[in-house]
């Protein structure tokens, strides 16, 4: 009875702290034709020693920020004011990053004058931002430098160079299998070439997602940098070369500055991996492969896909098969990387964060054997629907990448003969890049696939007749660019017979999304367990979603949803996924 006493305390306690301690307050701007919303929610102590500002993905909410129990209690220790900014702007505007994007026009002041309205103005503030608003959080740094004691960035991509001459400290954090890594570094030597102390921060395994690795490595270097603050010094400079000291004049562009040393070892446990100790990529010839002796799981096996396609020569494709070599399935993980290496790692269980690393433990679960590759480009118009351009273009690049998908079926029947894999009924996933050529892949060569899950994929191509044994499950955000090209697809594809699972997360953008994860663990688990592998007619599915409206409801009970936004679904445990916001 004690023992649960103090338990009770100790949880009320923790309530007091985190929460209860913090009021909430909410500033809301008036909007402009460039930046259409301007919010921002925040938890404020009664003494404010600093502010600390978390800006989301791509035209979606911060709200949520204030939930999180991580960063709620770092700063009810700190006495910080915590602030989660909701920026909306036209997507058309923000290709070419304007709108919210660029705060020195507007949205910078408004996030400053509702700090000032709370009485917050006066505090330095430290600023984090994801994605879209990874972009705002450089330029506002840029464009504030004496308001901002600190900033970081996850997955910013290409913005232009910084202005100032020495701009606030901060980290450019990205992951190793984002697009937009290429861009985020050379962002990152700029910034250092003009005096900027910044912290480079490669997350191995990462794709265009939330990292609670790379969230709890910013809480702590924010913290000492704080401390740095008041107690001075110069700071720490590393090579991120070898890790070892470097010369912070010399070598800038090719080192890391950090606060503290206690922030650069922390920085070498998670972050940096030697040349020699990074996973080589194994390619490997048609006669190695046939004498290869049965493999373990977590073995990883490579083979080359030469495609005839300039604009894509050649694929590496990976693999990984069960212990016992008896695959109940195969799932098929199209990726975005930057380095196929990073797939090769991924396989041997390494750096597993995410929703890659999620699937990967939905693989290994269900005794799934595992394909893999990295994403190629080029061979589509990536921000088109197939009826957006013309139809010499478009044969062209149908033409074009039917040959990549003849070439990866060729080699995956060969790999599937020599590692005694199942030939059909594969499962597939895809993001972003990577979901566009899933989708296209498993249009030109249907027969392979039993289903296929994609998230973001923004651009879409024609649904073809052969496709409607495929069990589809598309998500996408309704802030996302491609959120109207996919409602054309999912129309398009009703009306070709697809049973497709559909849905549009309210206040999400281009980003990765675990929901998203969840509900295509939830088809896939419904296809693989229907008896006789067999999938009952798309009509007779029990359930009917409102994918406008964001409702579910038995058949039976159906009250007139509309038939343009009728989406079937085949279980109460998709469901009860697709419910989920």
């Amino acid at each position: 009875m004690k023992i649960l006493l103090v338990l009770m305390i100790c949880v009320a306690s923790l309530a007091a702290a985190y929460g209860d301690s913090l009021a909430r307050s909410h500033e809301e701007c008036v909007p402009t034709d460039d930046v259409s919303k301007a919010c921002f929610d925040i938890l404020k102590p009664q003494k404010p020693r600093a502010v600390l500002v978390l800006v989301p993905g791509v035209n979606d909410s911060g709200s949520g920020f204030l939930e999180e129990t991580s960063w709620k209690r770092f700063v009810s220790e700190r006495s910080w004011a915590l602030v989660g900014a909701t920026f909306v702007s036209p997507v058309d505007i923000l290709k070419w990053n304007g709108g919210y994007y660029n705060p020195a026009e507007e949205s910078g002041r408004m996030l400053l004058d509702s700090l000032s309205r709370q009485g917050l103005g006066k505090l330095p503030i430290f600023i984090y931002g994801i994605s879209g608003g990874a972009r705002f959080a450089a330029r506002f740094a840029d464009a504030f430098p004496s308001s901002v004691a600190a900033f970081a960035t996850l997955g910013m991509g290409d913005i232009p160079e910084p202005t100032a001459s020495k701009g606030p400290n901060g980290i450019v954090a990205c992951g190793a299998e984002d697009p937009r890594l290429g861009a985020s570094l050379s962002w990152f030597k700029d910034a250092r070439s003009k005096g900027w102390n910044l912290t480079w921060a490669e997350a191995r395994g990462l794709g265009h997602a939330r990292s609670s690795t790379v969230e709890d490595f910013v809480r702590q270097w924010f913290d000492e940098e704080s401390r740095r603050a008041v107690r001075g010094g110069v700071g720490v400079t590393v090579s991120n070369l070898d890790g070892k000291p470097a010369d912070d004049q010399t070598a800038r562009t090719v080192s890391s500055w950090f606060p503290s040393k206690a922030a650069s070892i922390l920085w070498k446990g998670r972050f940096f991996a030697r040349k020699e100790e990074r996973p080589a990529t194994k390619k490997m010839s048609a006669e190695s492969l046939e004498v290869r002796a049965p493999a373990r799981y977590g073995d990883v096996f490579s083979r080359e896909i030469r495609t005839k396609v300039e604009s894509a020569p050649r694929i590496t494709l990976y693999g990984s098969v069960p212990e016992d070599r008896q695959a109940k399935g195969v799932i098929c993980l199209s990726l975005i990387a930057n380095d196929v290496g990073d797939i090769e790692a991924l396989l041997k269980g390494e750096n597993r964060e995410g929703v890659v690393g999620e699937w990967l433990r939905y693989a290994e679960e269900n005794g799934f054997a595992v394909l893999a590759w990295a994403a190629p480009s080029g061979l589509w118009k990536k921000d088109s629907n197939w009826d957006e351009y013309g139809r010499k273009d478009n044969r062209g690049h149908s033409l074009s990448f039917h040959s990549v998908a003849l070439a990866w079926k060729s080699a995956v029947e060969n790999v599937s003969r020599e590692h005694g894999l199942p030939d059909g009924r594969y499962l597939m996933i895809g993001f972003s890049r990577a979901a566009q050529f899933a989708m296209r892949l498993a249009l030109h060569v249907p027969s392979k696939f039993a289903a296929v899950a994609v998230h973001v994929p923004s651009s879409f191509d024609t649904p073809v007749p052969a496709a409607r044994g495929i069990v589809w499950c598309l998500t996408t955000g309704e802030n996302e660019s491609g959120y109207e090209r996919s409602l054309k697809f999912v129309a398009a594809a009703k009306k070709s017979g697809y049973p497709i699972i559909y849905k549009a997360y309210p206040g999400l953008g281009h980003s990765d999304s675990m929901l998203a994860c969840e509900l295509g663990k939830a088809v896939f688990d419904y296809v693989v367990n229907c008896p006789g592998a067999t999938i009952p007619e798309y009509s007779a599915w029990p359930y009917v979603a409102d994918c406008v409206n964001q409702r579910v409801e038995k058949v039976a009970e159906q009250s007139g949803v509309p038939i343009e936004f009728a989406i079937r679904l085949p279980s109460s445990e998709v469901a009860k996924e697709w419910k989920k916001e």
